[in-house]
């Protein structure tokens, strides 16, 4: 994943859904689990997570996956 300067955070109070960009040094004590989404980009990916429970109930964290150095393809 993406480090913290690249986040976003979710939460939806009183209907009204806030995204917030990151980065978010507490992060690292509020993890609790992951879903993995497949989204356009990461505005989309916290527009999807604003449906979920946990953004109701707390806030969601969204981080972009990146590829690994072995994964990128060679570019020779």
């Amino acid at each position: 994943m993406a480090g913290p300067e690249r986040a976003k955070s979710v939460v939806k109070r009183d209907g009204e859904v806030l995204i917030t960009d990151g980065p978010f040094p507490e992060f690292k004590e509020w993890f609790a689990g992951y879903d993995l989404i497949t989204a356009e980009s990461i505005d989309e990916a916290a527009a999807l997570m604003a449906a979920h429970p946990t953004a109701v109930a707390g806030r969601m964290y969204i981080l972009p996956v990146v590829p690994l150095p072995w994964e990128q393809e060679d570019a020779s």
